[in-house]
């Protein structure tokens, strides 16, 4: 059981809040000169093991998928955004192998979702902002 699983629990269990615009977060910088090829894990052995530790794709979240955003301290529900809605259609296409029809579907759902959430400004997988 992992931080994703309880992640993914929580999500199922109660309100997922959305605290990006509230709460500071401070994540190290560090490099990948550590794992083969110094690249990131992504697809790797180990990140596909972690997914199946997960529950799988459909475990996974990001803050599209919150019902309720905490904005100067007050608990809200999120604005309307496009990308949110093709998040859900994303979501609802999943499949644990992403092949076949519906993982084809949901693929381009998650593009369009991305190309949205940036303009919107609410980009779940934006790149970290540089050191200072």
């Amino acid at each position: 059981m992992g931080q994703l699983d309880g992640i993914s629990r929580q999500h199922q269990l109660g309100a997922a809040i959305d605290a990006t615009r509230s709460v500071t977060v401070v994540h190290q910088v560090h490099d990948y000169s550590h794992l083969p090829g110094n690249k990131p894990p992504y697809g790797s052995e180990v990140a596909k093991r972690n997914l199946v530790l997960a529950g799988g794709r459909k475990c996974v979240y990001n803050v599209l998928d919150t019902d309720k955003e905490l904005i100067n301290g007050k608990v809200r529900r999120p604005k309307f955004l496009l990308a949110r809605v093709f998040r859900r259609l994303e979501r609802y296409f999943i499949t644990d192998t992403m092949g076949g029809w519906r993982g084809q579907v949901s693929i381009r759902f998650g593009r369009m979702e991305r190309a949205l959430a940036g303009r919107q400004g609410a980009d779940p997988h934006a790149p970290w902002p540089e050191p200072v």
